[in-house]
């Protein structure tokens, strides 16, 4: 477990990430595909968002429950990425963060390369090729790339169901938030004790 600082790279994080908008944006105006095309929002989109989010939250604070090496190790691994990026981090400055995310990954990943490839390819195909890419430039560990390419296809899925960005950016943005309260401490107060049973293998 790596001990907290008082380090918080909200500011470095949110620039990244409004960079991947940026290039989402860009490269869209040289290959004629607007990744943003699909960005009408809605009030219902904005709550189906928010009620995606809940399968994925239900998942991540399961897997902390576990007692299970596999998950164990992920998180682990998670926390030692994340967590002297963001411990010194308050509240807005979480927010801003998740949102940041939500709006850069998912214009330039289901916007651009996902909207692109469907536009040239089979939609099946797109989703699971950009969820594939997801993963892998998330690459942490290999559980975490793996779990990042899951969650780029539920998010996939989601934007093809939906036909808009708007579900998956709202769904993104909310899960990183919660994800990053949990990775900061803020949730554990909150949280029931783990399972205190053997460790599977």
């Amino acid at each position: 477990m790596v001990n907290r600082g008082d380090h918080c790279f909200v500011a470095l994080a949110v620039t990244v990430e409004f960079a991947l908008l940026a290039l989402a944006v860009g490269a869209g105006l040289l290959l004629g595909v607007s990744p943003l095309e699909v960005l009408d929002f809605g009030w219902a989109d904005l709550a189906l968002g928010f009620g995606a989010t809940v399968p994925l939250v239900v998942i991540l604070l399961g897997m902390t429950r576990l007692r299970w090496r596999p998950i164990e190790r992920l998180v682990r691994s998670v926390e030692t990425f994340a967590l002297p990026l963001f411990s010194g981090c308050g509240v807005p400055q979480l927010v801003l963060v998740a949102v940041a995310a939500g709006v850069g990954e998912e214009a330039l990943f289901r916007g651009l390369l996902q909207g692109g490839l469907a536009a040239i390819g089979p939609t099946p195909v797109a989703v699971v090729m950009t969820a594939a890419l997801f993963g892998l430039v998330h690459f942490v560990s290999v559980g975490y790339a793996v779990a990042a390419g899951l969650v780029g296809l539920y998010l996939g899925v989601l934007v093809t169901w939906t036909g808009g960005l708007v579900s998956a950016m709202v769904a993104h943005a909310t899960y990183d938030f919660v994800a990053l309260l949990f990775i900061s401490g803020r949730l554990a107060p909150l949280l029931p004790a783990p399972f205190d049973g053997p460790v599977r293998t």
